[in-house]
């Protein structure tokens, strides 16, 4: 029918427009590699190693001994469930001394990695489609990690904003735990409204005069709730960098910069990387440099790489001490002479398009492959005091290098890091150009307003102001006479999008950006 056809030529880029704010080992647990004992006895429980023991060799790390209080780890190990297939196990500690129940292998939800969605708003063949659909895939799985969602939500409840959450994760599988939903005990029938952690004597965070007992079914699509801020109930700034905020009427959305140590009410329910600080690790990283050794505050100018196409976001540094480059050479003569002693480096910056593949030979970072970059020695980063952030397609995703005679992660996150960098913040897909410049730019501020909140923290409040403008309740695929809510499946995808970004390193490194120096000129 002519009508028909129509509404499938303008479905067909419906999105084009949005928006864009081999084998494995056996799992077993890490431990503590026992002294060497002068007979069969094994050692006593407990038993640390002498300050003078020699040297064993490469051992699997176990940083859960020394986790520091207000910190959580979760393990996810490459796993084979009874039927062989490949899955994962997980395993998780806090410093507290809690830790994560005992649960058998899992089947990787596949159809959930990031990498999946399509610019057109889409997903490829093995995804859910719509991004509402998506999201929704996303809450069901969550669903069914109660164990983990149970562990999680009593450790916010036990910290508040000191909760840091490290994600050590050494699969290849891409689940995107930033976008796991903490949701309510069982919010799979009618239950009570979520309790909000509340400071003392808060009023409670009710609307109007509902009665805060009333039951009722918990919406994904509510994003984040809160309830008044303990420095008096304001609204936070709206439609800031672009990003759609909350509507008149709606719950409040998060702060976006609160108060450095501010202890936050905050959000009971939602994704994880818009509730608490969230870091990723894995084993490879960790044999370049201990993640646990301590936070790292990276300070200093600015080393820059652009596409042409993105020579305009250099205007973002404009206050900073930066050197930029569209030349890929000049770029990688910049990272190999290294920083001046009295011009120390704090940022590497590069701002291009990305590609991934499965193997190593397809990851590219503008006109640079991975081989390319990882050739050079980094003398820039040498320091172990700067950070890198790769405002780049893909860049966040690693490649199992079988091929390469090795069963390792690698990727651009892991060769910068090894090469010295401190944190690493890239992203897990295929980012838009208007998401890319609203990150630089969300970075910008944060290191000029407040350069002492870690960036792990940073990147949560970034996210946590996309999910307040999550549409409520989530639009469905069809309405009843079979339209498309294209506004709202918009502002869904600009959601996940945003959830793209990951972080690398300790929770609690830092960045400040050196000023640019006056101009002398005549």
């Amino acid at each position: 029918m002519p009508g028909e056809n129509r509404a499938r030529r303008s479905a067909a880029g419906w999105l084009s427009g949005a928006v864009l704010g081999g084998r494995v080992a056996q799992p077993r647990a890490p431990r503590p590699v026992p002294l060497p004992a002068p007979g069969p006895a094994a050692p006593p429980d407990g038993a640390e190693p002498a300050a003078d023991t020699a040297a064993l060799g490469a051992a699997p790390a176990d940083p859960q001994r020394r986790l520091p209080y207000g910190m959580a780890k979760l393990l996810v190990q490459p796993a084979r469930d009874r039927d062989g297939n490949r899955a994962y196990l997980l395993t998780g500690a806090a410093g507290d001394g809690t830790r994560l129940p005992d649960a058998p292998a899992q089947l990787p939800p596949t159809g959930i990695a990031l990498s999946r969605l399509r610019r057109d708003g889409g997903t490829d063949d093995a995804g859910p489609g719509f991004p509402s659909e998506f999201y929704r895939a996303v809450v069901s799985w969550s669903r069914r990690q109660r164990p983990l969602v149970g562990w999680l939500s009593d450790l916010r409840a036990r910290h508040g904003e000191e909760l840091h959450v490290v994600v050590w994760d050494d699969t290849d599988f891409e689940i995107p735990w930033e976008l796991l939903t903490l949701t309510p005990p069982d919010d799979t029938c009618d239950v009570p409204e979520p309790v909000r952690h509340q400071a003392p004597g808060e009023d409670p965070p009710w609307e109007g005069d509902r009665d805060p007992g009333r039951a009722r079914r918990w919406d994904p699509g509510e994003g984040l709730h809160r309830g008044p801020h303990r420095n008096g109930d304001r609204d936070p700034e709206q439609g800031r960098h672009g990003d759609p905020g909350p509507d008149p009427g709606r719950h409040r959305g998060p702060d976006p910069d609160p108060t450095p140590g501010q202890d936050s009410t905050g959000p009971a329910y939602g994704p994880l990387g818009a509730l608490v600080a969230v870091a990723r690790w894995t084993s490879t990283c960790e044999e370049a440099a201990p993640l646990l050794d301590g936070p790292a505050r990276c300070s200093g100018g600015v080393l820059g790489y652009f596409d042409e196409e993105m020579r305009s976001d250099t205007a973002g540094f404009a206050d900073f001490a930066h050197e930029p480059h569209e030349d890929p050479d000049a770029f990688l003569a910049a990272l190999t002479r290294g920083a001046r002693a009295d011009r120390p480096l704090g940022l590497v910056y590069m701002g291009c398009h990305g590609t991934h593949g499965k193997g190593l030979e397809h990851l590219k970072a503008g006109v640079l492959t991975w081989y390319e970059l990882d050739e050079h020695r980094m003398h820039a980063l040498s320091a172990r005091a700067t950070a890198v952030v790769l405002n780049v397609c893909h860049s966040g995703r690693m490649v199992r290098n079988h091929v390469g005679g090795e069963d390792a992660l690698r990727g651009f996150t892991e060769m910068f890091l090894r090469h010295g960098a401190t944190a690493c913040i890239a992203t897990h897909g295929e980012v838009g150009d208007t998401v890319a410049r609203t990150l630089l730019t969300y970075l910008v501020d944060h290191t000029r307003r407040t350069p002492e909140r870690p960036l792990a923290l940073m990147l949560r409040d970034f996210r946590a102001r996309a999910a307040a403008a999550l549409p409520r309740p989530l639009p469905r695929t069809r309405a009843r006479d079979h339209s498309i809510d294209y506004e709202g499946q918009r502002r869904v995808l600009s959601v996940l999008y945003q959830f793209m970004y990951v972080y690398y390193g300790h929770p609690r490194t830092t960045l400040r950006l050196a000023p640019r120096a006056p101009d002398t000129a005549a």
